[in-house]
């Protein structure tokens, strides 16, 4: 036969009001509401212990004065976070006066740059409270550079030669050449030929094409040509042809024209022959 002690009977009997009475703290001091907070989530504990006091009790939870549940009032939590942002690069104008008036040449082509930092925040009872820069680093963008050119680029008048003339040539104020390697003084002819005759360098003939010794000026030479008096303006020039006088040193160059009127009309001057390469 079993025997039960009363003793045991009322311990028994006790266990159930124990666990109503653990119910009921737990209900007067959390309530029943389940909060939502900026940025931050509850933990599984948390919401277990609101949602099991809202199950059993109409009361609302506790809360301060700003709506914030009290029993997570003083909860404080820090996220750091890694941001990266871009840095614009600059456009930097600057004059070069080797570049003709009016024309731009980029120099360097630009390139952003990049910002990363880390950020720490801080949140209590869920709202953000504190921003803390912890660490920095930088990648400088690279400026965008343009020459603005602020040569004033002079030209030949009434220039013989027919050839156009590379944008990198230009005469200074007294009708020299800006850039040459050397200069030849001597006496200057003209020849002309039948329309799509060819130099003995393979070219065809035309204004600017003209005869020289080619072991004094080689053949493909750049040339600015104009009389030593500067009156009479043959111009920009190849050197493509020779002749039997060249060769004898009879004269320094010979200049295509366009008719035996226009050789005529020349006639024999001192030129000055500028070597351009």
């Amino acid at each position: 036969m079993l025997i039960v002690k009363k003793n045991s009977v009322r311990r028994l009997m006790l266990i159930p009001l124990f666990v109503i009475a653990a119910i009921l703290i737990i209900t007067l001091t959390v309530g029943k509401n389940v909060y939502a907070f900026d940025e931050e989530e509850l933990s599984e504990t948390e919401e277990t212990a609101i949602a099991l006091a809202a199950s059993i009790n109409n009361t609302p939870a506790p809360v301060t004065d700003d709506n914030t549940p009290a029993i997570l009032a003083n909860r404080v939590t820090e996220k750091v976070t890694t941001e990266v942002s871009e840095i614009e690069y600059s456009t930097i104008y600057k004059e070069d006066e080797t570049i003709e008036k009016g024309v731009e040449v980029v120099m360097t082509e630009g390139l952003p740059g990049q910002r990363t930092s880390s950020v720490k925040r801080t949140y209590v009872a869920g709202r953000l409270k504190a921003v803390e820069l912890i660490s920095e680093s930088v990648i400088p963008a690279t400026d965008r550079v343009i020459h603005v050119g602020s040569k004033v680029r002079y030209l030949p008048e009434n220039m013989i030669s027919e050839l156009e003339i590379p944008a990198s040539f230009s005469l200074d104020e007294n009708g020299v050449p800006t850039n040459y390697s050397s200069v030849l003084t001597g006496k200057g002819v003209a020849y002309w030929a039948k329309p799509g005759a060819k130099t003995a360098s393979g070219r065809t003939a035309m204004p600017g094409m003209v005869a020289v010794d080619p072991s004094i000026i080689p053949y493909g030479t750049r040339l600015y040509i104009a009389s030593t008096d500067n009156e009479l303006i043959y111009g920009y020039a190849i050197a493509a042809d020779t002749g039997t006088s060249l060769i004898e040193g009879i004269c320094l160059v010979d200049l295509f024209m366009n008719s035996y009127d226009e050789c005529c009309e020349w006639g024999a001057h001192q030129v000055n022959v500028y070597i351009l390469d």
